[in-house]
């Protein structure tokens, strides 16, 4: 067996008939502004919307709520009306270019997709977890799932601060008590889409597979 190495991937393959596997994927952010679209772009690098300098319009629409950036700006992602999916994705800010005024996210931010402004409470992102780990329960029918992936979003964690514990209390008392619970933060989660089916990179979410054995 080759040794784990920093650089390496690690994968893990489960087979059987006696397996079940659940998935959920939820958010909690909420719309707070109107619909806007994204004139200029290269690749995950906003440049324009509407028109104006990315950032120079971000800026304007979160007025008085930014102090430190680009930190402070892991609170308010961006959600995507992608042209070319069917699914709004909502993007993380992972950097910003102050000289040229443009903003680096943690996915694609296609030319002429629909954007809006996000934002929630602790209480949302909490519940946002809770609906996440009901999906994921009603994938797994009268299966009850005996171990539980959990990946959320490391901007989650600086909105939630001290409640960090709160979501995943809030998984647990879904799945149920007798589920093994493991996870990690990430820049980025995959999930598969409830609306085409295809995974899709997410951001700021919640996402959890569920394993179920028969015994």
């Amino acid at each position: 067996i080759n040794e784990a190495k920093e650089g390496n991937v690690v994968g893990i393959g489960l087979y059987g008939d006696n397996i079940h596997l659940g998935y959920g994927s939820r958010g909690g952010w909420q719309f707070k502004q109107q619909m806007n679209i994204i004139s200029d772009s290269d690749g995950n690098v906003l440049k324009e919307i509407n028109g104006k300098p990315a950032l120079e319009f971000y800026k304007e629409k979160l007025n008085g709520k930014l102090h430190t950036l680009p930190s402070d700006a892991l609170k308010y992602p961006l959600m995507i009306s992608d042209v070319y999916s069917e699914q709004n994705l909502v993007r993380t800010v992972l950097s910003i270019d102050e000289e040229e005024q443009t903003m680096t996210f943690a996915g694609d931010m296609p030319i002429a997709s629909g954007v809006q402004f996000l934002e929630a409470t602790d209480d949302q992102l909490i519940e946002g977890a809770r609906s996440a780990a009901s999906v994921t329960k009603g994938r797994l029918g009268d299966n009850p799932s005996q171990l539980a992936f959990l990946i959320s979003c490391v901007g989650r964690k600086l909105v939630l601060k001290d409640r960090v514990h709160d979501e995943v209390k809030a998984v647990h008392e879904i799945l149920g008590l007798n589920t093994q619970i493991t996870g990690f933060y990430s820049y980025g989660e995959l999930s598969p889409s409830e609306v085409s089916g295809r995974c899709e990179l997410l951001n700021q979410t919640m996402t959890i597979v569920t394993i179920s054995e028969d015994c």
